[in-house]
């Protein structure tokens, strides 16, 4: 990190929001933001490259409909078991 002759804190801020949305829009990972129904909010250009689908397609949507039905049980076991009850 450079150094800097007036360090702005919100300028620093902008500047960090900048970067972490260039990793998530660049970046071949699959992030995604979800409601606490599991419906998609969000989902970075990387997984749209992915699975072939337009954001538009996925929003609104739960993973599970994308998912083959003898993988559901387990997904949903993995799910209960790291998020918290609400």
């Amino acid at each position: 990190k450079a150094l800097r002759d007036d360090p702005n804190p919100e300028t620093e801020a902008r500047g960090s929001a900048r970067r972490f949305q260039k990793l998530i829009e660049n970046g071949p990972e699959n992030i995604g933001l979800y409601d606490a129904e599991g419906r998609i909010l969000y989902q970075s250009p990387g997984v749209l490259r992915l699975v072939g689908y337009q954001l538009e397609e996925l929003l609104g949507r739960t993973g599970m409909e994308f998912t083959h039905p003898d993988d559901i049980p387990g997904i949903l076991s993995t799910l209960d078991a790291v998020l918290p009850v609400m």
